[in-house]
Formats: structure tokens, C-alpha cells, sequence
């Protein structure tokens, strides 16, 4: 069966579909839409919504990783997404809800609210994804930056109540591993929705230490297909960047958000199990010598 799979290089949502796909013996067409140009490109090619993914399949346009999973399980029964017993297909769709609602937008507000505060960032996205002129492109990209995190809601106060919700999320995809709704004999939707974004919170380099360890961390591992990068960005990754913004954010005060970025050589505690209650204090920005 022909598809075409429109995603970002980064996208974990992506990669959801794309374990599903090829979880039904579908190995699609990847098309990996510059960062930022999704809601103009995928309105041009027939869909509905601007966000990824996206799925060309046969003659269907599928909007969303909830719905290509849906339309995936319709047109190929086996190997099944769901379970047949209808009560426990109704315990999977709760857990994969909670995937798609709560847990999913955690690590893309955390990267998009990285983006507005730190060049180099958008300098790493610009080289990972195979734009040329990364330099110019990091200063030119910071209004579509700052776009993109509003939409997504990805201020300073909502980033740092999701650090600190972190734990809390573990410990449920946990509790849903010990039900034997998650992490069973085979991979189900709810798996792919959840596991993806497990494994994009490793990519915090900051954050790993709060989900090693625990039973997500190897069983999801398998949810998530890996893509070739175009290159090797030069830049640091944002992820590595996150508990430095924390702390030089919250020693200049009060300011304006997304007036100025928080400089590269500020120091930085490390978010670990033992500090991160401090993510839920308010700090207030403003702009001082500290920043640029």
C-alpha cells in the first residue's frame, strides 16, 4: 500500500506513525517539512490541519497520530494496534489520550521554548535539518520561534510546571506498564503515542537521569524508529541547554519575555530528582548585562 508520511526531522508525534506504519508492514515515503513551513505546506497539499504528521495513504488524507493510528488498525486489522477484548481496547485508548493530551506536548514545549531564548539552539535546528545558512537563519528564525511557542503555550512558568510534572507522568506510565495496558507482548497504540515521547525526553540531556532507570526507558525504546540526520550539527543540542536557561533566567530578574536571550556562559545546576521542585517556583525576566 502506497503512503507518503509528511513530518519534521524532530518531530516525535512522527515518529509515532511511522512505528505504526511499519508496525502494519508499511514502510512509507518520509517527507520531512522545513521547521516552521508545516501549516503553509500541508494546507498546499489538501490537509486540513498545519501540524505533523500528516499520512498520503492510498487515496487518504489522515490528519494526526490518533487518526492515522485509527485509519491504520481500519484498512489492516493484523498485526492489531488494539486489543480485541473491548474492555481492555478501551483501557489502550484512554492510555493513548493521555499520550496524545498530556504527555506529548511536554517535550515540545520545553524544545520550543528553548528556541526563543537561546540562538545557538535554533542554530543546531537549522543544521539538523539541513537548512543552509544556519548562522544567519538562528537571528532571522527567532519571530517564527517566538510564534510557535505561544501557540503551543511554551512561556517560562508553563515550561518550568512541566519540568516538574515530569515524575509524576513516569510514575502513571509506570503504573500503566504494571496493568499490562503498556509494555505487553506486543506493541500497541498506546505504546507508539507514549513511548516516543519517553525517548524524546532523553534527548534532554538534564532530564535522562529522571527517566533511566525506570520501566519506560528500555521497553519504549523499540516505539521509536530512527531517521538518518542530514548532517552533523556543529552547535550544541538545546536539550543540554535547558536547566542553564533555568538558572541565568532566575538571576536577573523581571523583564519582558522573549525581549533578549539568556547569554551561553551562564552557569547552571543540573535537574536532577533531588532539585527539580524547584521548577515549580515563578521567576519573573528582565533584561540586565546577563542577557543578548
Amino acid at each position: 500500500m502506497e503512503a507518503t508520511l509528511y513530518s519534521l526531522k524532530l518531530s516525535h508525534p512522527s515518529r509515532a506513525a511511522l512505528g505504526m506504519l511499519r508496525h502494519k508492514g508499511i514502510e512509507p515515503k518520509v517527507v520531512d517539512i522545513p521547521p516552521g513551513l508545516q501549516p503553509l505546506a500541508l494546507r498546499g497539499l489538501g490537509f486540513k490541519g498545519g501540524t505533523v504528521p500528516a499520512l498520503k495513504l492510498g487515496g487518504r488524507r489522515i490528519h494526526g497520530s490518533l487518526a492515522i493510528a485509527r485509519a491504520l488498525e481500519e484498512l489492516l486489522p493484523d498485526p492489531p494496534l488494539y486489543p480485541a477484548d473491548p474492555a481492555e481496547r478501551r483501557r489502550v485508548e484512554a492510555a493513548e489520550r493521555w499520550g496524545d493530551a498530556v504527555f506529548q506536548p511536554v517535550p515540545r514545549r520545553l524544545f520550543r521554548w528553548i528556541m526563543t531564548n537561546d540562538r545557538e539552539a535554533r542554530r543546531w535546528l537549522t543544521e539538523v535539518s539541513g537548512i543552509p545558512a544556519p548562522g544567519i537563519v538562528a537571528v532571522t528564525s527567532l519571530p517564527q520561534a517566538v510564534l510557535f511557542a505561544r501557540m503551543s503555550g511554551a512561556d517560562e512558568k508553563r515550561v518550568r510546571a512541566d519540568v516538574a510534572e515530569i515524575p509524576s507522568h513516569l510514575d502513571h506510565i509506570d503504573n500503566l506498564i504494571g496493568e499490562g495496558i503498556l509494555s505487553g507482548e506486543r506493541l500497541n497504540a498506546a505504546d507508539f503515542q507514549i513511548g516516543v515521547t519517553t525517548r524524546a525526553l532523553l534527548g534532554f540531556p538534564e532530564l535522562a537521569a529522571l527517566v533511566e532507570g525506570r520501566p519506560a526507558a528500555p521497553t519504549h525504546a523499540a516505539c521509536c524508529p530512527t531517521t538518518q540526520a542530514r548532517c552533523r550539527p556543529a552547535s550544541p543540542s538545546p536539550g543540554s541547554r535547558l536547566s542553564a536557561l533555568f538558572r541565568a533566567r532566575s538571576s536577573v530578574g523581571e523583564r519582558s519575555p522573549h525581549t533578549r536571550e539568556v547569554a551561553g556562559s551562564s552557569p547552571a545546576a543540573p535537574i536532577t530528582p533531588a532539585n527539580i521542585a524547584y521548577s515549580e517556583r515563578p521567576t519573573a525576566l528582565r533584561a540586565s548585562s546577563g542577557t543578548r
